[in-house]
C-alpha cells in the first residue's frame, strides 16, 4: 500500500478488506555439520576420559594388590634371611623405603606437592613392618605361621615374576643382578688371566676352580652313555635380529643383549632342560693355533676355539650352556666351503667387528640372530653336569656340547690372536664320578686305544660274567654230579645190607 492504494492493482485499500490472512508457526531443523561435530567430539572426549579413569581406578586397585603380594613376599624372605643368614642380617628393604620417604619430604619441604607419594610409601613401609612382627611373634610363641621354607622360595619367585604388571620387571632386575653378581665376583679381589695368573693357579683364589664337577672336560667317547633328550625347542625370537653389544672384558670377547632396544628376550625349551631358559650372552675362547683353543676336547682331540651360549632360568636361576666347537683349516684347499653357508658368513662378519675391540672396556654394536650364529648341526650333542669354566668357577652348570663344529678360516681366528689375546681358554678337568650322557645311538671310538678303556672295561666285565656263569654252571654241576655218587653208595650200601640179610636167611633155612 502507497498513500492508501495497493501497488499491484492500484485500487484502493478497502477493495481488498475481505480478504483475511491465517499466521500458521512452522518450524524447521537446521542442523550444522560444524556444531554437531564440536557436540560429537565432546562426547566422544568425556567418553574417553570416562574410560581411562575407570582403566585407571581399576589399574590402581591391580596394582595395590601387586604392591600387597611383593611386600608379603619380601616380609617372607626378609624373615627367611634373618632366620638362616651367618651373618649381620640388614633389612635393606625396610632401610630402602625410610630413605624414599626422606626423600620425598625434602621435597615436599621445597614446594613439591607429594603428599599422596609419602602416604603411600608410609602405608608399605609399615604393612611390612606389620608383617615383620607377626612373623616375630609367632615365632617366639611358637605359634603355627607362614614362614617360607627353602623348598617353597622357587614358588614364590614363580608369583612375582607371574605379576601382571611388575613381573618382566622383577625378572629382569633379577638377571641383571644375578648377572652384575657373578661379573663382580669374577674381578674382585685378585685378578686372574691366562697367563702368569692362569688356570693352574686359580683354586688359591677361588676354592670352587678345584671341586670335583669342574668344566670342561675331555669327552670319551667309549665312557658315553646314551638317555634320550627331547629335541631343543627355539623360540621364535632366536630368528629376529637383535643388537648385540660385543665388548672387550679382559679376558674375552663377549656378547650381551643391549638393553637400549626394546627387544623380546630369547628364549629356548626342551633338550632335557627343566623349564624355559633365556639368554645372557655368547662368547668364544681361542687358543695359540688351529688345533689348540677348544675348552672340551673329544678323546683328546682339540679345535681351534669354542662358542659358549650361556642361557639361565629366571625362576630356578639354574644356568645352562650350549657349546660350540670351531674347527679351522689353514688353506681353503684342505676343505670346500659351501657359498651359501649363512652362519660361517654371519661369523666372518662377527670376526671383523670384534677384531677391532684390542683394549679392555671396548666396545661396539653387532646386529645378529642367534640362529644364524648357531647354525643347523644341533642335533647330536653330549650332557654332563660341570662348572663355569672362569673364576668363581660356580658348580652346577648344564653343558649341552654339540658334536658337530662349525667350519672357520685360520686367518679368521688369527685376527683375533694378533690384535685381541693371544688365547682365552681352561684345559680339562678332572672327571670324577661324573657320567656323560649322549642323546644319539652310534658313537665311534678313539683312534688311541687308551680312550677306549670304558669300552674295554665294559667287555672285560661282560666277559668275567660269562665266566663267572660258566664257574657257575659248573660248579651246580660238580655238586649234582657228588650228589649223584653220594646217592649211589647209599643205595649200594642199601643193597649190601639186603643181599646179606637174604644170604643169611637162606644159610640159616639150609641149617634148618
Amino acid at each position: 500500500m502507497v498513500n492508501g492504494k495497493c501497488t499491484v492493482c492500484n485500487c484502493p485499500w478497502t477493495t481488498h478488506m475481505h480478504i483475511t490472512y491465517e499466521n500458521k508457526r512452522i518450524v524447521r531443523t537446521v542442523i550444522d555439520d560444524n556444531v554437531q561435530k564440536m557436540i560429537s567430539e565432546k562426547k566422544n572426549n568425556y567418553e574417553l576420559i570416562s574410560a581411562l579413569i575407570d582403566n585407571c581406578d581399576c589399574l590402581i586397585k591391580e596394582l595395590k594388590v601387586e604392591q600387597d603380594l611383593i611386600t608379603q613376599i619380601s616380609a617372607k624372605f626378609a624373615n627367611f634371611t634373618r632366620q638362616n643368614a651367618i651373618a649381620v642380617f640388614n633389612d635393606d628393604l625396610e632401610d630402602y623405603l625410610e630413605h624414599l620417604i626422606r626423600e620425598e619430604k625434602e621435597k615436599r619441604s621445597k614446594g613439591s606437592q607429594n603428599t599422596s607419594v609419602i602416604e603411600g610409601l608410609e602405608s608399605m613401609k609399615n604393612s611390612y613392618k606389620e608383617q615383620q612382627r607377626i612373623f616375630d611373634q609367632a615365632i617366639q610363641n611358637n605359634e603355627p605361621c607362614d614362614v617360607v621354607e627353602l623348598s617353597q622360595i622357587p614358588e614364590l619367585v614363580r608369583q612375582l615374576y607371574s605379576l601382571k604388571h611388575n613381573g618382566e620387571q622383577l625378572r629382569r632386575i633379577a638377571r641383571n643382578v644375578y648377572i652384575i653378581y657373578l661379573l663382580f665376583i669374577s674381578v674382585s679381589g685378585t685378578q686372574w688371566n691366562y697367563g702368569n695368573l692362569g688356570p693352574d693357579i686359580w683354586s688359591e683364589y677361588y676354592p670352587s676352580c678345584d671341586g670335583q664337577s669342574q668344566s670342561p672336560i675331555n669327552i670319551l667317547t667309549a665312557c658315553t652313555v646314551y638317555k634320550d633328550f627331547k629335541p631343543f625347542t627355539f623360540i621364535s625370537t632366536h630368528d629376529e635380529k637383535h643388537y648385540f653389544t660385543l665388548k672387550n672384558n679382559g679376558h674375552t670377547i663377549i656378547g650381551t643383549i643391549n638393553n637400549e632396544y626394546k627387544q623380546s628376550p630369547i628364549q629356548l625349551t626342551g633338550g632335557g632342560l627343566n623349564g624355559t631358559f633365556e639368554f645372557v650372552n655368547f662368547h668364544l675362547h681361542w687358543g695359540e693355533n688351529y688345533k689348540s683353543g677348544s675348552e672340551h676336547q673329544v678323546n683328546g682331540v682339540k679345535y681351534a676355539g669354542e662358542i659358549h651360549f650361556v642361557y639361565q632360568n629366571p625362576v630356578t636361576s639354574q644356568m645352562a650352556v650350549l657349546g660350540m666347537f670351531m674347527q679351522s683349516y689353514l688353506h681353503k684347499k684342505r676343505f670346500v666351503f659351501d657359498k651359501n653357508d649363512l652362519t660361517r658368513d654371519e661369523w666372518h662378519r662377527y670376526f671383523d667387528t670384534a677384531k677391532t675391540l684390542t683394549s679392555e672396556n671396548d666396545s661396539i654394536l653387532f646386529d645378529s640372530n642367534v640362529t644364524l650364529l648357531m647354525g643347523e648341526n644341533l642335533q647330536d650333542f653330549w650332557r654332563y653336569e660341570g662348572s663355569l669354566t672362569t673364576p668363581p668357577c660356580t658348580e652346577g652348570i648344564i653343558w649341552t656340547v654339540f658334536k658337530r663344529p662349525i667350519i672357520f678360516m685360520e686367518e679368521e681366528f688369527k685376527h683375533l690372536r694378533d690384535n685381541v689375546y693371544f688365547e682365552d681358554y681352561r684345559g680339562p678337568q678332572p672327571l670324577f664320578n661324573r657320567t656323560v650322557y649322549r642323546n644319539f645311538y652310534s658313537e665311534k671310538l678313539s683312534s688311541i686305544p687308551d680312550y677306549n678303556r670304558c669300552l674295554l672295561d665294559f667287555q672285560y666285565e661282560k666277559a668275567m660274567n660269562i665266566i663267572s656263569l660258566f664257574g657257575v654252571i659248573n660248579c651246580t654241576a660238580r655238586s649234582f654230579f657228588f650228589f649223584l655218587l653220594v646217592i649211589y653208595f647209599i643205595l649200594l650200601f642199601i643193597l649190601f645190607v639186603v643181599f646179606r640179610k637174604m644170604r643169611y636167611s637162606v644159610e640159616r633155612k639150609k641149617n634148618e
